[in-house]
């Protein structure tokens, strides 16, 4: 069972795919795991315009990227 449910922010979800901050980067995938993690779309597009401008990421990752999260975490619309 999950402890608690937790809104992410965009840095969140940026850190667990980041191989820059691996202290970061575990503390986030620990808190998607141990808790009933929510999303909204605003921060989705928030991790796409990031990843899209600052990483230059390409679309097809940028895709993958989002559709696990959404698969992984609960989605809420704002």
């Amino acid at each position: 069972m999950k402890d608690r449910s937790v809104f992410l922010d965009s840095n969140i979800l940026l850190y667990v795919y980041s191989n820059n901050e691996t202290i970061k980067q575990q503390i986030s995938k620990q808190l998607i795991v141990k808790n009933y993690t929510v999303i909204s779309t605003q921060v989705l597009q928030e991790v796409s315009n990031i990843l899209s401008r600052n990483f230059k990421s390409d679309y097809s990752t940028i895709k993958t990227l989002l559709s696990e999260c959404i698969q992984n975490i609960n989605e809420v619309s704002i």
